[in-house]
């Protein structure tokens, strides 16, 4: 489901290309919103570096599971070589 309000532009990127299902678009969405903050923050760092340490801050925190973090990184991984 779209929401309008977390980077609404790349949800209807991803839906005219059929990337995602619509049903999965704001999780799409906020996940990035969370990796351009954090990458933001850390410009300085290469990108693998920043998907890296992304991942870490990730683990660190108690709300995030370890499988929704090798999830993050299996798509960062895929998104880097697909490009």
């Amino acid at each position: 489901m779209l929401n309008k309000k977390v980077l609404p532009e790349f949800q209807e990127f991803l839906l005219s290309r059929r990337l995602v299902q619509e049903k999965h678009l704001s999780y799409y969405a906020h996940w990035v919103s969370k990796f351009l903050f954090f990458s933001n923050k850390n410009q300085k760092l290469t990108d693998e570096l920043k998907i890296e340490a992304f991942m870490n801050e990730l683990k660190d925190q108690d709300k995030i599971n370890d499988w929704q973090v090798r999830l993050h990184k299996l798509s960062a991984i895929s998104g880097q070589h697909s490009a």
